[in-house]
């Protein structure tokens, strides 16, 4: 129960209000408001209960589904199956993948 305190009493009065597509920035804030090196304070579940929340709201505010909105956040240009190493399966993708 400490836990939901926490993101109910603390982390939510300092998110309230920030803009959820700023995923880095919100999650430095609760790491930097926990104050420890294990997250001990907060409870590392809670921070990443949360975590987990403002990146599922920032997909729905930028119109992505959720596997695509993680991968703009990394950096990522997504998977290409299409060029897998395996001879097998360049030619199995040959077939049905098209660019």
């Amino acid at each position: 129960m400490k836990a939901v305190s926490n993101v109910n009493n603390v982390i939510a009065k300092k998110l309230i209000g920030q803009d959820c597509t700023t995923q880095k920035e919100v999650d430095e804030l609760m790491i930097e408001l926990d104050g420890t090196f294990d997250k001990s304070n907060l409870g590392a579940n809670a921070i990443l209960a949360v975590s987990m929340a403002v990146c599922k709201a920032g997909a729905l505010e930028s119109n992505l589904p959720l596997h695509e909105y993680i991968a703009k956040l990394a950096g990522s240009r997504g998977l290409d199956f299409a060029h897998s190493t395996n001879e097998r399966d360049q030619r199995w993708n040959a077939r049905w993948y098209k660019k």
